[in-house]
């Protein structure tokens, strides 16, 4: 795990945040580790929060991923300050009425699909001209572009085009 992680951060600059999926990991013993080798946690559920949360995890490490985020786990992450990545338009409209009573200091931002292709297992492909995950970019680009003007506290964009290679 160690090895992986110091190949990880050394192909990128300081300054990057790197995460791990806490379901690909959910095992308190192996979450210490990832911290305890400055990583940060990627969590999906209120699940996963509980186990970032018990593990120690600050909450500027914790980047909250899922395309079907509840209402509640929105406050939850608003409130805790955790980095957000909106999967849709609607979401960014939850968030925004979310905020007009609720301050955070949450980073948030838009996952896009960017549509280059597909990997080798079409079904856990995430980046193919339609994705079960973010917007896509070619027939939603004026939209995005919109939505950073609209919304003030919308900071980033995400982009996962899988783990397969394309």
């Amino acid at each position: 795990l160690q090895k992986k992680i110091d190949l990880l951060k050394q192909a990128f600059p300081e300054n990057s945040l790197h995460t791990s999926a806490v379901k690909a990991n959910p095992l308190v013993k192996v979450l210490e580790k990832i911290k305890d080798l400055n990583m940060g946690l990627e969590v999906a559920s209120e699940g996963e929060i509980f186990l970032a949360q018990k593990t120690g995890f600050n909450p500027d490490v914790i980047v909250f991923d899922s395309p079907v985020k509840t209402e509640s786990e929105l406050k939850l992450a608003l409130k805790n300050d955790y980095h957000i990545n909106a999967d849709s338009f609607m979401e960014l409209e939850r968030i925004d009425k979310i905020l007009k009573n609720n301050r955070s200091k949450s980073n948030i931002g838009l996952r896009l699909n960017p549509q280059v292709g597909i990997g080798k297992i079409e079904s856990t492909s995430v980046a193919g001209v339609y994705s079960k995950f973010g917007i896509p970019i070619n027939n939603y680009k004026d939209e995005i572009i919109q939505s950073f003007k609209k919304y003030d506290w919308l900071q980033g964009l995400h982009i996962h085009i899988g783990s397969q290679g394309c």
